[in-house]
């Protein structure tokens, strides 16, 4: 499996809040059958510096990480970002480090009563200069019905929460989206209130969903990372 959405990073924003957090993270996660994990750390962009700053930070983290990792069976890491989408970020110099690593996906997530036309603007923006958004937990958005449909003829993923698909309503939610691509993750940040979930929801979407288990957890983030 490819988990699409993790905070694993120490030290860096909300999620791991060390190396040793990281390390029992990474390791569980592999443990529960990932592969690979792409790190999505959040970051807000208001200016240039304030991008530069975010990469500098990150660099040095996943340095630290890579050096707590040596010698244990982990999922590869890829860099990314969660990006707060609260101006056109496509206006920023640099705005491509950004994406996942090798491609020109970039994870954005909105912040509450946003206005749903001007995300739209943003997102459009993003897909004039190359970019196709992941739209990170679209299942939390209370507006996330009209946010499909005021997206459509966009170019974007939309990625669904783990949690999501624990439930009959989260199920159905996520049928709505059978005419989009779609990737699955844990967002996990810790190991004990927001851990790994990638085994226990691969095991329900496989007997609940069994014909699209493999596109969300395998196949579609395949084609993202062009492998």
């Amino acid at each position: 499996m490819i988990d699409m959405h993790t905070h694993i990073l120490p030290g860096i924003d909300d999620g791991a809040k060390d190396i040793n957090q990281s390390v029992q993270m990474l390791a569980e996660s592999y443990r529960q059958g990932v592969d690979i994990c792409i790190s999505t750390s959040h970051c807000k962009l208001h200016d240039e510096h304030s991008l530069n700053e975010f990469l500098v930070k990150r660099e040095n983290s996943y340095n630290i990480l890579c050096d707590g990792v040596k010698g244990i069976e982990v999922p590869q890491i890829i860099l990314g970002a969660e990006v707060y989408l609260d101006n056109d970020i496509s206006r920023y110099k640099d705005i491509e480090k950004l994406c996942i690593q090798g491609t020109k996906y970039i994870l954005v997530e909105f912040g509450r009563n946003m206005s749903v036309d001007m995300l739209s603007e943003w997102l459009y923006n993003l897909n004039l200069k190359g970019f196709i958004p992941i739209i990170a937990h679209i299942d939390r958005y209370g507006m996330r019905n009209e946010m499909i449909k005021e997206f459509e003829g966009l170019t974007l993923v939309y990625q669904v929460n783990n949690s999501e698909v624990l439930t009959i309503f989260g199920r159905r939610f996520l049928k709505k989206l059978a005419h989009c691509t779609v990737v699955m993750g844990s967002d996990m940040h810790n190991t004990t209130t927001r851990p790994c979930d990638m085994k226990k929801a691969y095991s329900v979407m496989s007997k609940k969903m069994p014909k699209a288990v493999d596109l969300l957890y395998k196949e579609n983030p395949k084609h993202i990372l062009g492998k």
